[in-house]
């Protein structure tokens, strides 16, 4: 057990150390500007993007269990198609969730051609999920539970990047963005909670040490 509590504390040092990371990634990268020829190759995270296309407003994907001070709603990611160069899934904020969470939020999105700017996020795919991913159900938009570039590409029809434009946060056709580099729990919070750890492994050393003294002693 005190060796399990010590893995648990190391685990969440080692969690703060890896968002740590992404924080200086995300505030200190270069703004290299990519355009539409960027679409066939492994773009880099946080990369400044430009493109010139069209929303495909008939296909959407919401993404379900995204929650914006305190509140739960969807990511909406949105194709937006470059003209013979296939597409990139846009991320264009948070929408919050109805009462009835089978009344889904009515998104727009315009089909007139139009340039937006953003950054390259890559998907994160070993999310957790619990029962169905949602790319079976029928209809649009559809509720997914996470990104799976793959299975989004079977759905459109057509071929799209393997990573994400979040839109920037004053660009129009866009939601609630508050753009992290990690998102989940901060840094420090990971490491109150490997204090905790710690000092559980500690107070469970200590009983020991005087339980064993109490046995030598009688």
């Amino acid at each position: 057990m005190f060796g399990l509590l010590c893995g648990l504390g190391f685990w969440q040092l080692d969690r703060a150390a890896g968002k740590e990371e992404r924080e200086t990634a995300f505030e200190e990268a270069r703004v290299i500007v990519l355009d539409e020829n960027a679409l066939d190759e492994e773009a880099r995270e946080f990369a400044r993007i430009r493109l010139e296309g069209r929303y495909d407003p008939s296909r959407q994907f919401l993404q379900d269990n995204r929650t914006h001070q305190g509140r739960a709603g969807y990511y909406v990611l949105t194709p937006f198609r470059i003209a013979g160069r296939g597409a990139v899934l846009v991320n264009r904020g948070w929408v919050p969730a109805g009462p009835d969470r089978t009344v889904l939020p009515e998104i727009a999105a315009p089909a007139d051609a139009l340039r937006l700017r953003g950054t390259v996020r890559l998907p994160r795919e070993d999310l957790v999920v619990l029962g169905e991913t949602g790319y079976a159900a029928d209809g649009w938009p559809k509720v997914v539970q996470r990104v799976e570039i793959d299975a989004m590409r079977r759905s459109l029809g057509y071929p799209l990047a393997a990573w994400l434009v979040a839109l920037d946060r004053d660009a129009p056709h866009g939601f609630v963005r508050e753009w992290k580099a990690a998102p989940g729990l901060s840094p420090d919070r990971h490491r109150g909670y490997a204090f905790q750890w710690f000092a559980l492994a500690t107070a469970l050393f200590a009983i020991w040490v005087a339980v064993n003294v109490k046995r030598r002693a009688a």
